[in-house]
């Protein structure tokens, strides 16, 4: 089996679209052909993959550039609300994706499995494709794109060939996405997780986490507009969290009293009543206390109390 791509400067598209295929079982071991010979890429067997060259789109034939002029109907877009033009990482990543993921995380669903690919596509992907088409705007020289090609060899680098360079490439371009793809389907793991603490409260106000995870996915997309507090023990303490009015906001659904802002130890301990009280964030969205007691006893406090009203003009 051949992996088939181009020769000489490479791009962050093929070298994404290879990382992803060798982190399938069924690639890991199929040679790496970079070649611009039309023999040899006419060549290809069934099974073989040919991306980013060979001026032919077909996945029944497993072939996938997309290099063609935009009046060629076979040229592949995207169905987006700017059809957007597919690169050779995009390709892959509709056709293999699903594939690689299922592979690396075999206990999650296939639902999702299809969240976490639609989230790569949307976050890694799809920025590739416009970045190889000259399409869109804004890119940051950290765009991962950036980073694939910091790995050519330098003009003056007479000792490291185009192949090594690329095989460089595709490593970081295969950690990079390993890592996305493993915190997406950590937050997938976590989300029934939290479901199960939320739905075990004896308030619906709270939460208390057996230990720190990611918990706002479920808040928000479940729909648990009652909560406002979410308890977690970590770093040899017991931490509550204040939820934000959404995902990202600084604004609070219910933010801790006032007059906790900013104090700590036995500043806070004295106007709470709680002698292990560790502070309170001035921003008023998270407090701390040493045992489960003594943060429970602020929370409820938190629970109880009523903001001043706004005065009257």
């Amino acid at each position: 089996m051949k992996l088939i791509t181009h020769s000489g400067s490479f791009h962050a598209d093929e070298v994404t679209a290879c990382a992803i295929l060798t982190g399938i079982a069924r690639f890991q071991n199929a040679e790496i052909i970079r070649t611009r010979d039309p023999k040899i890429i006419d060549a290809a067997e069934a099974g073989d993959i040919v991306f980013d060259i060979g001026m032919v789109y077909d996945p029944d034939q497993l072939r996938f550039d997309h290099h063609m002029g935009a009046s060629d109907p076979t040229k592949p877009y995207r169905e987006d609300e700017n059809n957007t033009p597919y690169s050779s990482v995009g390709l892959i990543w509709k056709f293999f994706g699903h594939e690689y993921l299922a592979e690396r995380h075999p206990n999650l669903s296939e639902e999702a499995i299809d969240e976490i690919w639609g989230k790569l596509d949307r976050s890694i992907i799809k920025r590739i494709d416009m970045i190889d088409n000259g399409v869109g705007s804004g890119f940051a020289p950290d765009d991962l794109t950036s980073m694939i090609d910091d790995f050519s060899p330098d003009w003056d680098d007479e000792s490291t060939s185009e192949d090594e360079a690329f095989m460089r490439a595709v490593a970081f371009a295969r950690s990079a996405i390993e890592r996305r793809a493993d915190r997406a389907a950590s937050r997938q793991r976590a989300y029934s997780r939290v479901v199960e603490y939320i739905n075990a409260s004896p308030d619906p106000r709270y939460m208390v986490l057996e230990t720190s995870m990611p918990w706002e996915d479920t808040v928000f997309k479940g729909g648990y507009t009652d909560l406002l507090y979410v308890v977690t023990e970590r770093e040899g303490g017991w931490y509550c969290t204040a939820v934000p009015l959404e995902k990202g906001s600084f604004d609070k659904r219910k933010a801790f009293p006032q007059e906790w802002s900013g104090l700590r130890g036995k500043d806070l301990a004295a106007i709470t009543g709680v002698e292990d009280a560790i502070f309170c964030h001035p921003a008023l969205f998270i407090c701390g206390a040493k045992s489960k007691e003594g943060l429970m006893t602020l929370l409820q406090q938190a629970l109880d109390h009523e903001p001043n009203p706004a005065p009257t003009i």
